[in-house]
């Protein structure tokens, strides 16, 4: 987009307080919104916490933790 701070990407219902919330997320300078029921909500990127993975030595030789992610690579 040439000129990204001259348009702002908002989602609403069809409740009439998101419609009168929506002069404020324009003033607001966030790129995007969506306002349900009046309430004006923003993308935000937040820090979870690491989920914990089982020892290694929980694991019989050749197991694989399940729960877990697996990358399959060379496959054809």
């Amino acid at each position: 987009v040439e000129n990204p701070d001259r348009f702002v990407l908002a989602d609403l219902d069809d409740d009439e307080a998101s419609l009168r919330a929506l002069r404020g997320v324009l003033a607001s300078g966030e790129p995007q919104a969506m306002l349900r029921s009046g309430e004006v909500l923003v993308p935000r990127i937040a820090r979870l916490p690491f989920p914990e993975a089982p020892a290694l030595a929980d694991l019989a030789p050749g197991e694989w933790d399940r729960d877990g992610t697996v990358l399959i690579t060379g496959g054809t």
